[in-house]
């Protein structure tokens, strides 16, 4: 098992960023990602299959990026990956399609997924929240994240986003990367996205994980 970062506090959550080219056979040995997959999961792959000329690609991408969070939720659980099942009902209104992922028949378990290219970051607690992000920085246009600036950052946040005349185009990226990655792992933890980080609890704690050149990583943790 290749973890970039196996934790990042060590009595409160587990953490672990996997490259899917690198990692992914190592994880799942002789199985193949459909074979531990739900019902639901494989038809939705097969869905995502029909999308686009690259259909194909992000179909097989999907499964892996589901059978390696299975295969981790297992190993903590000491359950079998393909017996698991998610909730995704969300709690503030009740819609079953929406809300923040939870494991059936494990209440005190809170776990956070994300991805990106070829990573995926997953967080897992028994004694709190959690969210976890990871976005890539490498080859992103300085031109894509200035709207998205405009759009996503507080004025709070705006005091680490550098205008033109004080930072490079690539240091402008990675500033507006890092507080994005701030925001969406804070969102994630509450199942609320970008709208609900500004409510999170004052006692949350941030870190900032070992990720890929090229990526930016950060897990979010609440004990309340």
């Amino acid at each position: 098992m290749r973890v970039l970062r196996p934790q990042a506090e060590a009595t409160a959550v587990d953490s672990w960023l996997y490259r899917l080219s690198i990692d992914g056979p190592t994880l799942l040995g002789t199985s193949g990602p459909d074979e531990l997959l739900s019902e639901d999961e494989r038809a939705r792959a097969e869905s995502i299959g029909t999308l686009s000329a690259n259909g194909r690609q992000l179909r097989d991408r999907f499964c892996l990026r589901r059978a390696i969070l299975r295969i981790v939720l297992a190993r903590q659980l000491g359950a079998h990956a393909q017996a698991l099942e998610f909730d995704r009902r969300c709690r503030l209104c009740g819609d079953p399609t929406h809300g923040k992922p939870r494991l059936v028949g494990y209440p005190g378990i809170d776990f956070s997924c994300a991805y990106r290219s070829d990573v995926i970051a997953i967080a897992v607690s028994a004694t709190g929240l959690v969210g976890i992000d990871v976005e890539e920085t490498a080859g992103v246009d300085v031109r894509e994240v200035e709207g998205l600036a405009a759009t996503v950052l507080t004025e709070r946040d705006s005091q680490y986003w550098p205008p033109p005349e004080a930072a490079s185009d690539a240091e402008r990226v990675v500033a507006f990367c890092r507080a994005f990655v701030a925001k969406e792992a804070c969102g994630k933890l509450t199942g609320r996205g970008l709208v609900g980080e500004s409510q999170v609890a004052a006692d949350l704690s941030l870190s900032w994980l070992s990720a890929p050149t090229g990526y930016l990583a950060a897990v979010a943790f609440s004990p309340s």
